[in-house]
């Protein structure tokens, strides 16, 4: 039996088929797995920012401590607390600012490259909070 040219091309025609067809499925699966793995990294991402909040607010209530045992209390340099693989730092405390017998309170925190800025106002003789606020930098 002779091979006519026709049912020769249809073989490769068949045969570039399905190698398309794979090359589109291959391209499909990493696309999708490419997603995820995107997805992921920025649930870690999220869950960064959340505890580097969960420790500008420590650093805020730290502070409000020393505030409200010495309501002139004026911090003299940073103070760093290690928290976990995170890091919380009382930037500055300053009494009588914006209004007398208030303290404005400047905190930062890290955790897996995720930065919190918070300032706080409060009443210095009480400790309790005025207002609280993230900011972008100081």
């Amino acid at each position: 039996m002779y091979v006519t040219r026709k049912q020769s091309l249809r073989g490769f025609f068949a045969l570039i088929s399905i190698t398309v067809v794979s090359l589109v499925l291959l391209f499909a699966a990493v696309a999708l797995s490419a997603s995820e793995l995107s997805g992921r990294m920025a649930l870690l991402s999220v869950d960064g920012k959340m505890r580097s909040e969960g420790y500008a607010n420590a650093c805020v209530e730290y502070a409000r401590v020393f505030v409200t045992n010495d309501a002139s209390y004026r911090s003299a340099q940073y103070q760093r607390f290690q928290i976990g693989s995170g890091t919380c730092t009382i930037l500055s405390v300053t009494p009588d600012m914006p209004g007398a017998g208030e303290s404005l309170i400047r905190a930062s925190a890290e955790e897996s490259g995720a930065v919190t800025n918070v300032v706080a106002i409060i009443y210095s003789t009480t400790g309790d909070l005025i207002s609280f606020r993230e900011v972008g930098t100081f």
